[in-house]
């Protein structure tokens, strides 16, 4: 059985290394491989040269600040292959199975359009879609009639098992109604990496690969949707594996490794263990390391801090959500306001640079509590990375926030859409936010 595993291409008005990198596509590929499945990868998001398109109906409101210069919103583009392009990839490799990557909520219209593409080049293949969108929101794909079948959850010990009986049925396939995940981590083989040639995938030009040491978070932040598709409980690769993968990545010349747990901290000292091997082994070779999805504080002592620096990492991406204590604990944050300024501290002390994430524009949200943060964070050694809520499915307060959405619709619901109002804000007041931490940012770089 031959199966072709799809990264679609997406429209948006900037595009990220954080969003290319096909992880989750490179793990199944290397699962079905091992089973005895004919598996290739088609990235059709990577494009050297970006197509302007017209932007959604949608968006058009936010595409017209670009006209003013403000913002990062630089033209509305097509990023990746074009449709056609799918069309003739999918025929030139003619699967039995095409699965198309569904992983972010604001790109279902390229998920099923590429779909189409798919079933347009050859009609009898079973089209199906999994990720973490297909997963908390199965429905928006199949509704569209591109699209065969939804798989639910983790597919690496699932999906192969489930080909073997041949074309899955149509519909939602899940583990009798939840979705799979994978009991051991350690049964899952490493990515699959040479598919696509080292170099492919570049931070600040050099190779770059994403890790996963874990998969799970146990905390419940009222905003974050990874539940969905990872779940609550925390399980964790053994160290000895990590280590072999680290290993490898170095050895294929990659420069930058960057660990994409839902909670890389969370077990103290098994992280420390890990990072003590890369300053060990690799500290001499110029190593990048970095956790861009974001630290949670509380797993950050002076001394783990050191062993970072001495890893590899030049900066920490610190996850606060909010400097307001009161509407800290609505969020559940498990952090407290004083142990970031702790952490803060030491890592200016280290030498290390620090982004402090921080989230805006939740409709409870009063304005002058978002004000009053960035105000905060000011005064800090910090530069300011705020995240505009936007409302997906899998976010326990997904449906209370719908009646806050100015359009309640898949393609909308991104962060540059600016798309949820409060009681006391309106879109405008985001954006004048955004902003101000912008220029606060320059300054804070040129000083």
């Amino acid at each position: 059985m031959k199966i072709l595993l799809v990264q679609p291409p997406i429209r948006d008005f900037y595009r990220t290394v954080f969003r290319e990198y096909p992880i989750g596509l490179m793990y199944l590929a290397s699962s079905l491989r091992k089973s005895g499945f004919q598996a290739e990868i088609l990235d059709a998001r990577r494009c050297r040269k970006p197509k302007a398109v017209t932007p959604y109906d949608e968006l058009m409101s936010i595409a017209e600040l670009a006209q003013g210069g403000r913002g990062p919103f630089c033209g509305f583009k097509h990023f990746g292959l074009s449709y056609e392009e799918i069309s003739r990839r999918v025929l030139e490799y003619s699967p039995d199975i095409v699965c198309v990557s569904s992983m972010f909520t604001p790109y279902l219209r390229e998920v099923i359009a590429t779909a189409a593409a798919a079933k347009k080049a050859v009609p009898s293949c079973h089209v199906m879609a999994g990720g973490h969108h297909a997963t908390a929101d199965p429905l928006s794909l199949l509704e569209s009639g591109a699209i065969d079948s939804v798989f639910s959850g983790e597919g690496e010990v699932a999906l192969p098992e489930l080909l073997r009986g041949g074309r899955p049925e149509k519909g939602i396939i899940n583990d009798a109604g939840a979705p799979f995940r994978a009991v051991s981590l350690d049964v899952i083989p490493f990515p699959l990496r040479d598919i696509l040639p080292t170099g492919s995938y570049l931070f600040e030009g050099e190779p770059y690969v994403m890790i996963l040491t874990s998969r799970g978070c146990p905390h419940d932040c009222s905003f974050c949707s990874v539940h969905s598709l990872s779940g609550k409980r925390y399980r964790r690769r053994s160290v000895g594996s990590v280590i072999e993968e680290i290993d490898r990545c170095v050895s294929m010349g990659v420069r930058t490794i960057d660990f994409q747990d839902d909670n890389f901290l969370f077990e103290r000292d098994r992280a420390f263990s890990i990072l003590k091997h890369i300053a060990d082994r690799h500290s001499k070779t110029g190593l990048r390391v970095m956790a861009s999805n974001g630290l949670n504080v509380s797993g950050l002592t002076s001394e783990m801090i050191d062993i970072m620096r001495r890893a590899g990492f030049r900066k920490l991406d610190l996850a606060i959500a909010t400097g307001d204590v009161g509407f800290r604990n609505s969020l559940h944050r498990p952090e407290s306001i004083g142990r970031y300024e702790q952490v803060l501290q030491a890592a200016n002390d280290a030498g290390l640079s620090v982004t402090t994430y921080v989230i805006i524009g939740i409709p409870a949200q009063p304005i002058a509590e978002m004000r009053y943060t960035i105000e905060y964070l000011k005064g800090m050694k910090t530069l300011i990375s705020p995240s505009v809520f936007y409302n997906v499915p899998g976010m326990p307060i997904f449906n209370q926030m719908k009646k806050y959405e100015y359009v309640s619709d898949h393609v909308a619901r991104r962060s540059s859409t600016f798309n949820c109002f409060g009681e006391d804000f309106e879109r405008e007041d985001i954006i004048s936010l955004i902003d101000e931490i912008r220029e606060y940012n320059l300054s804070h770089l040129r000083s």
